[in-house]
């Protein structure tokens, strides 16, 4: 009795808050729609929206053949069929007009917004904990690229779909008749699979969820262990049985990028990924190159000593927590569950980007306030200056946020900022020539071209670019010299040679 009075003292978890959920859910998830509301002024980036769904001839026809094309497991490229509906519908609605595919976006992300929202009431951490929570999970800059890319459709379908999974699980754990929201758990965790692969993970999630419910200061599962574990065990089939499917859709890097150290993965580069993450939360200033991992120096190596060291912190903490039954270890193995995918532990998949975080927002978001809860009570801050300050923290992450959009108005500025914070980069130079280009603006296109060429020497891509470039304003004898370097680079560049050939000059 000892051991379990102390254990009970020490758990973290408040009883849950019965602070009805009208008063403070329509609030956090007017703030969210808010704070992101810029988005309604951007356009389409050639971030993969183009390639996606605005060329895909697939989504661009409109018979309803289209059904059965997407749901085909046969198909060669990414499984993602209740994405493709919906950039589908979209085509068929308004011809993917950006601001009504925006407005798309807002309207899910506020469905979202208020699911997540229900979930923290469901697990006692409602009321003005739970407008916090919510709010930090999702005005955070991180979640910008999500909610400003129109690609990032694919996360609020999954998010939808998950958090759905996880209500109707908590429903299945505390109804007297279960079998129905055990179906519609099953229901839900298809449909995200549909949406993104990344649900995979959802069977882990589901037994955290059920410990945490145990291990709360009131459970209320009325389930068996035996119940329970038949339902995970069933999801967890359905999802091994996806993983070929899953994987045979994974954007992969080229060979090539595999046998360079500024572009590859290496060990380091896994390893530093848990702190750099963490550093995005909480200084999100970078808008992740996908194809360039960090320099191999002695920063490079402290980084990954120092991700260790967080590693293994967290891994203790982790441990005690689970030691003490403390609902928080279930927490924490949810979040790591859902980082887990994103740490690469196979080869040639992408390094980091901002919306891997997207599902484990919310978690992160209740640990966080946890933590600065605890802090504030051990220094006897008073409730108001602790809500002063919570709110000035939301305040902060919501005017970063809001900033974060501006990047993603179109594909110019986006790939600009992307020049910026990866200056060394030739892949981000050549992504904005592109866009310059389209846009005709000709000579500032030249400008990035040979910005790319300097980064990377050994690639005559760039140099023809800037030729092509050089050639739309008149400046042929300039172009001419480009090709002429871009053939001594690469005698076979068959565009080079063309070029050549339409200015009047016969290639070497």
């Amino acid at each position: 009795m000892a051991s379990g009075a102390r254990c009970c003292h020490h758990r973290p978890v408040k009883s849950p808050d019965t602070t009805p959920l009208r008063r403070w859910l329509p609030l956090a998830v007017g703030l969210i729609l808010l704070t992101h509301a810029i988005s309604l002024g951007h356009g389409f980036v050639d971030f993969d929206d183009d390639t996606i769904f605005l060329a895909k001839p697939l989504l661009n026809r409109a018979d309803w053949g289209v059904v059965p094309a997407v749901f085909d497991l046969a198909r060669p490229d990414d499984w993602r069929p209740l994405r493709d509906l919906s950039h589908w519908a979209d085509f068929r609605l308004h011809g993917h007009d950006p601001l009504l595919s925006h407005i798309h976006h807002l309207g899910l992300l506020g469905a979202l917004a208020a699911l997540v929202g229900l979930f923290l009431q469901r697990i006692g951490r409602g009321g003005w904990f739970g407008c916090a929570a919510l709010v930090l999970a999702f005005a955070h800059p991180v979640q910008v690229e999500v909610i400003a890319w129109i690609s990032g459709r694919k996360d609020l379908l999954a998010g939808l779909a998950f958090f759905g999974a996880l209500l109707a699980f908590l429903r299945f754990l505390r109804a007297q008749r279960p079998p129905g929201w055990a179906a519609l758990t099953v229901a839900c965790v298809a449909l995200g699979l549909m949406a993104k692969g990344h649900v995979i993970v959802a069977p882990g999630v589901l037994a955290m969820l059920w410990l945490y419910d145990r291990w709360r200061p009131t459970p209320t599962s009325r389930r068996s262990t035996a119940s329970v574990a038949g339902l995970i065990g069933l999801i967890l089939i359905g999802c091994a049985a996806m993983i070929p499917r899953i994987n045979a859709g994974n954007v992969v890097l080229p060979e090539s990028y595999g046998a360079s150290l500024q572009t590859s993965l290496t060990g380091a580069d896994r390893l530093q990924l848990p702190l750099r993450y963490l550093g995005n939360l909480v200084w999100p200033t970078d808008l992740n190159h996908i194809y360039l991992t960090a320099p191999l120096d002695e920063a490079h190596t402290r980084l990954a000593i120092a991700s260790a060291v967080f590693i293994a912190a967290l891994v203790v903490l982790g441990l005690w927590w689970l030691r003490r039954r403390d609902p928080r270890a279930a927490l924490l193995a949810i979040v790591a569950g859902l980082m887990l995918p994103y740490m690469h532990i196979s080869a040639g998949v992408v390094y980091m980007a901002d919306r891997y975080l997207f599902l484990a927002m919310p978690f992160i978001a209740v640990l966080a306030l946890d933590g600065l809860g605890a802090l504030a009570q051990r220094l006897d801050i008073q409730p108001r200056l602790k809500t002063a300050v919570t709110a000035l923290l939301l305040a902060t992450l919501a005017v970063a946020s809001i900033g974060e959009h501006a990047a993603w108005r179109g594909p110019i500025p986006l790939w600009t900022r992307m020049t910026e914070v990866y200056p060394e980069s030739d892949w981000g130079f050549d992504r904005l020539g592109q866009a310059l280009y389209r846009s005709g603006r000709y000579g500032e296109a030249g400008g990035a071209f040979m910005a790319a060429a300097e980064r990377a020497p050994g690639k005559s891509k760039h140099l023809n670019n800037a030729a092509v470039a050089a050639m739309a304003i008149g400046e042929n004898a300039a172009a001419a010299a480009l090709l002429q370097k871009a053939l001594a680079i690469d005698p076979g560049d068959a565009r080079a040679r063309n070029n050549l050939r339409k200015l009047g000059i016969e290639p070497p």
